[in-house]
């Protein structure tokens, strides 16, 4: 980069000087400096001629900024003025304000395979001018970080319907861990998982901050009552995480003949997906007050009447809960006889949850007032709360979870 050479406008005047043009590379005066060589996100879809953009991205304590081309382009380097940005990936940012760019340019340059540059004054649409000197290298480990996970789960519930697990784990005070979103590759969860399987807008590892993926290498191993977990994650931090997992791995305990009475339960809400695909998720409990027990029975039923056996249930939304355990169920026999005014229905029969263990119940359901119930539900898709356990980034080509 040049230096700057401070000659006072009116002395060029009076010696008959022509100021130059500034050079674009260099800061204008009073300009807010948007400087970064760390940490950098950088994603090139340029040679995908079906993509054609690339973004830059990175946050520090002060602010978030992110770089990328509208349209589509062959390269990444070149001179960008700011009309030839997208704007929705294109932004300064606080903690208060997030502004955009309504003129000025950037050089960006390719300094090699790995590393690139991106330089210049961009005017916002605050009447403030910002120059932009984001230095982007490739990461690698200078540093290695080891993570006992004491504190695991893997959850193949939530985005079972998109093909999706996640696997979260933190060390015994919480001060660091992971949160992964992982694309499923087969019936088995057991498996070697790379950066490509992962939605990396969706995940991170927590140390000192949230710390953005780069390349990943997680193996799951099935045990008897857990899973053994080992990850290799390198971050944009140029930090190689070595983290380990045991996270609880269900166990399916064939029919021990054992029965327990839970009685009458009450229904306290119908989460109705009929239009969807024909079915609805009933929760009853023993004391909606307190309640100590939860059985959630999503039916593949559009009239709340009949015979149900394990054919007519989705397992992935089913589940027999207590304050101390949630668990899955292996098969039920229900049946619900509607009233005659269609407002209400009685149900009885039994589930045999995972630890083999036969659930005898009865409710009277009234269909009616819950379907109309205004209250926050326990969804089965309650996506927007499984989301927020996961840190979304604001990046181009994101895997966004439709909702």
């Amino acid at each position: 980069m040049k230096k700057v050479f401070a000659i006072v406008a009116t002395a060029l005047v009076a010696f008959g000087f022509t100021a130059c043009k500034q050079n674009p590379d260099e800061p204008k005066k009073d300009s807010i400096k948007v400087e970064m060589s760390e940490g950098l996100i950088f994603d090139d879809q340029t040679a995908d001629p079906e993509q054609g953009w690339w973004q830059v991205y990175g946050s520090t304590e002060e602010f978030t900024v992110s770089l990328s081309n509208a349209g589509t382009v062959t390269q990444v380097e070149g001179v960008y003025e700011a009309t030839a940005f997208d704007a929705d990936y294109t932004f300064y940012a606080t903690a208060t304000d997030t502004v955009h760019f309504t003129a000025g340019s950037i050089k960006v340059s390719k300094l090699s395979a790995d590393e690139y540059t991106f330089v210049g004054n961009l005017d916002g649409n605050n009447g403030k001018t910002y120059y932009i000197n984001l230095h982007y290298t490739a990461p690698q480990a200078k540093k290695t970080v080891e993570i006992n996970c004491v504190n695991a789960m893997l959850d193949d519930e939530t985005y079972a319907l998109y093909g999706l697990f996640g696997l979260t784990g933190a060390n015994e005070d919480q001060s660091a861990g992971m949160s992964l979103l992982i694309a499923q590759k087969s019936a088995e969860l057991a498996g070697t998982y790379t950066e490509e399987d992962i939605w990396t807008n969706y995940s991170y590892v927590y140390d000192n901050g949230y710390q953005n993926i780069y390349t990943a290498t997680i193996v799951i191993a099935e045990a008897y009552d857990h899973y053994d977990v080992t990850a290799e994650i390198l971050c944009y931090n140029s930090t190689l995480y070595k983290l380990t997992l045991k996270p609880e791995r269900e166990v399916v305990v064939p029919p021990t003949g054992e029965e327990v009475e839970l009685g009458e339960l009450e229904a306290v809400f119908i989460d109705d997906y009929r239009d969807m695909d024909g079915s609805y998720l009933l929760y009853l409990q023993d004391n909606p007050e307190a309640p100590s027990m939860q059985l959630a029975l999503n039916l593949f039923d559009e009239d709340f009447a009949g015979t149900f056996t394990i054919e007519d249930i989705d397992l992935n939304y089913s589940s027999y809960a207590t304050t101390e355990k949630k668990q899955g169920l292996q098969d039920i026999a229900v049946t619900a006889v509607l009233s005659a005014d269609s407002l209400s229905s009685n149900y009885a029969g039994y589930v045999i949850a995972n630890d083999g263990i036969q659930y005898n119940f009865s409710s009277f359901v009234k269909v009616d007032s819950l379907l109309n119930l205004k209250t926050n539900a326990p969804a089965r898709m309650s996506m927007k709360k499984a989301k927020s356990e996961f840190k979304a980034l604001p990046l181009k080509g994101a895997k966004v979870i439709r909702k």
